[in-house]
């Protein structure tokens, strides 16, 4: 995975300092290009009914926006980047943004989030959600919450062995660098049935203890000799496991395939990178 060109939409709240700062190392890491994009969102204004002041007013946050879009392009410049900036009007701002990443084709999409939970995401929904769901370019998503980098170097790539998590784990031993480190983790489901008795529950690896070494050994064939720490563990709840050896290990990146679910299947059954993007304390890059 070459990194040439980013693409990072900011809305330019507090929230999205954190994911402003991935996406300034991951530059600076590889040498490339940062195009910082914000939307001035008209979609909540009647324009019937305020007709020129509504467009003062836009134009006013236009101004605003652009104001303080090319004072961060400045200092990041500064610092040795080649950053530009655009500021534009659009009623939607997933609609922008995925008509930006057709037209300027950059190698990864870098977004905050706000880790959107229950009624609200159902209803609302999140941006950075649906580019990971839609986007044709690997995302990156950071929480506004996250613990901020100064550099990209260990890595972590949760696999199920599928061609997504494939191209998740060549991506990663990309992003890595020579220096770097690469953990793979496997997360084995554990069925949601009793044993012959209520309070017993089966255990995957207590009916098959040799499974957890056959998974490293599988591990290792993806892997072609390069080195890498190999995790198994088993769970009631993939993503759950997922975020706690996240928290244990400390990574500066996730990286996961994602099937990219949509209509029914994504509202009756979620998706387990879509979950880690919400709660992980770490920036996740989603893989498709």
């Amino acid at each position: 995975m070459k990194v040439r060109k980013i693409l990072f939409p900011t809305d330019l709240s507090p929230e999205s300092e954190a994911a402003k700062n991935f996406a300034k190392v991951l530059a600076k890491k590889h040498g490339a290009e940062l195009l910082l994009l914000h939307e001035v969102l008209t979609h909540a204004h009647d324009f019937r009914q305020l007709g020129d002041l509504l467009t003062d007013f836009l134009d006013k946050l236009e101004a605003d926006a652009r104001a303080r879009l090319e004072e961060e392009c400045k200092g990041l410049k500064n610092a040795g980047l080649v950053a530009s900036c655009i500021v534009e009007r659009n009623p939607s701002a997933y609609e922008a943004i995925k008509d930006k990443i057709e037209e300027w084709e950059p190698d990864v999409v870098v977004m905050g989030t706000h880790g959107r939970s229950g009624v609200d995401r159902w209803i609302v929904g999140s941006v950075a959600e649906k580019i990971v769901r839609h986007a044709p370019v690997p995302v990156v998503t950071v929480r506004s919450d996250a613990k901020p980098v100064s550099k990209i170097d260990k890595i972590l790539v949760p696999v199920d062995f599928s061609d997504n998590s494939r191209r998740a784990v060549a991506a990663a031993a990309q992003l890595k660098g020579t220096k770097g480190s690469l953990g793979l983790l496997h997360v084995v489901l554990n069925p949601a049935f009793a044993g012959l008795h209520p309070e017993e529950y089966i255990r995957v690896f207590g009916v098959d203890p040799s499974l957890p070494d056959r998974l490293r050994d599988r591990m290792k064939d993806w892997m072609e000799g390069q080195p890498f720490e190999a995790d198994v563990r088993e769970a009631d709840d993939v993503a759950d496991c997922i975020l706690q050896a996240t928290r244990e290990k400390k990574p500066d990146l996730v990286v996961m395939g994602t099937r990219g679910l949509t209509g029914l299947d994504y509202f009756l059954m979620g998706s387990v990178a879509e979950k880690v993007v919400r709660f992980s304390p770490v920036a996740v890059l989603c893989v498709k």
